[in-house]
């Protein structure tokens, strides 16, 4: 391992999506605050009890669009990779993505809705969402080795790293159409950059307000907290089949914490390491 060892990083590629979707909205490409359908270029939600006009990127942001679907077991080697409008339909297995609760009412943690996300992002571009993340956010911040490579292909990228299961076996490259929601591949180095773009500027300032409907503790990507003495804590967790991540961000004293690890068990690392960091 070294700090350019390409690794998964699972649901951090959320904060990513957020960052990328706002820093869009700042350029007037998409409306964080429309509904979601007048930017999915006649694609429609199933129809539900609820009201579709309600659900919005920036709900879809904050996990308060009432969208299920928590997550994804990704594809085996081998397998076709759906198309995102595929996936929303169901053919990840993880079931069709629609509203089961009332948009803004709850807090309601879903990659669903980072995969509706996703497709308003490539409809209102008119781009693969990989692509537009580059140009956005990778490149502009440097982030040379990361990419969506190692979720997308069936051949590891070079210097990418295997995931293990919690008995130390190693997995399968497992796929996923949904890059937003878990689909970002990168390095110590590279989301070291990201945690410093998260600490201060107006797309950062952005993401960490407390959205409605989340007690405070969620912004756009973010999970929002306090430490006992006031200080400002940014984080998200990540994990894929074979790999957990963790992100944190102290923008008051201007540091943060990347732990990235290739294994089921990695939650115990982080455990360990971030515990004597914050303490």
């Amino acid at each position: 391992m070294t700090p350019e060892t390409v690794m998964q990083i699972a649901s951090i590629s959320k904060p990513v999506a957020a960052y990328t979707i706002v820093r869009l909205a700042r350029a007037g490409r998409v409306e964080l605050d429309a509904p979601i359908e007048r930017l999915t270029a006649g694609w429609r939600l199933p129809e539900s009890e609820f009201d579709a006009r309600e659900v919005t990127l920036r709900r879809l942001l904050s996990h308060t669009a009432g969208i299920n679907v928590s997550g994804y077991q990704g594809l085996r080697p081998g397998s076709p990779l759906p198309s995102t409008q595929a996936s929303l339909a169901g053919a990840s297995g993880a079931g069709k993505v629609r509203i089961v609760d009332a948009p803004g009412r709850d807090w309601r943690y879903s990659g669903g809705g980072y995969t509706l996300a996703q497709l308003a992002v490539e409809r209102a571009t008119g781009e693969p969402y990989s692509r537009v993340v580059e140009r956005r956010v990778l490149r502009p911040l440097a982030m040379a080795h990361t990419s969506f490579d190692c979720t997308t292909s069936d051949s590891a990228p070079r210097g990418a790293a295997s995931g293990h299961d919690a008995a130390g076996k190693p997995m399968p490259r497992l796929r996923y159409a949904e890059q937003a929601a878990a689909g970002v591949c990168s390095t110590a180095g590279d989301m070291g950059r990201f945690a410093a773009a998260l600490m201060r500027g107006p797309i950062a300032m952005a993401m960490a307000v407390p959205a409605p409907a989340t007690d405070g503790k969620y912004g756009l990507g973010l999970q929002v907290e306090r430490l006992r003495d006031g200080t400002r804590r940014l984080w998200h967790d990540g994990s894929n089949r074979g790999w957990q991540a963790h992100l944190e961000v102290f923008p008051d004293r201007d540091w943060g914490l990347v732990i990235l690890t290739n294994g089921d068990n990695g939650r115990h690392v982080i455990a360990d390491v971030t515990r004597l960091i914050v303490r």
